[in-house]
């Protein structure tokens, strides 16, 4: 029983992570920046040394961006890690569309446990396995 789920904040999270580390890699940059400098004519007039310093400047800048990406990723991990924990003894409702029926499945028991794998946090219940994703209702137990 496959379950299709499609995460749109972690998809474009991903995608944009990717796009950017290609733009910025440290080495092509130094790379390009020392091909340059050894590359330039001394004698000519259209040497401007602020513009170097202006690439290095808005390279830091990505380097920067880039840092704060990895720690916005990590804080989003934590918390999606807390909000699971959190499942634990609850009520829950999940649904999601099998692919194979195209029937939407909904199913509602305690969650029993979480689990972390392969970077996707699933939580047990009723001794199956479902992403986070597919919750639609968390109740306290009466």
């Amino acid at each position: 029983m496959p379950i299709n789920m499609i995460n749109p904040l972690t998809t474009v999270a991903t995608n944009q992570s990717s796009q950017v580390s290609q733009m910025t890699d440290p080495d092509m940059f130094l790379k390009l920046l020392m091909a340059s400098i050894q590359n330039q004519d001394p004698f000519s007039d259209n040497n401007d040394p602020t513009a170097q310093m202006t690439q290095l400047a808005e390279f830091a800048s990505l380097e920067s961006m880039n840092k704060l990406n990895s720690n916005i990723e990590m804080l989003f991990q934590v918390n999606n890690t807390t909000q699971a924990l959190s499942l634990i003894g609850k009520s829950t409702t999940i649904a999601y569309v099998n692919s194979d029926t195209e029937e939407v499945v909904t199913d509602t028991g305690i969650v029993e446990s979480v689990q972390f794998k392969d970077g996707e946090t699933l939580i047990n219940m009723n001794g199956k396995l479902y992403p986070m994703s597919v919750i639609s209702e968390v109740a306290a137990n009466e």
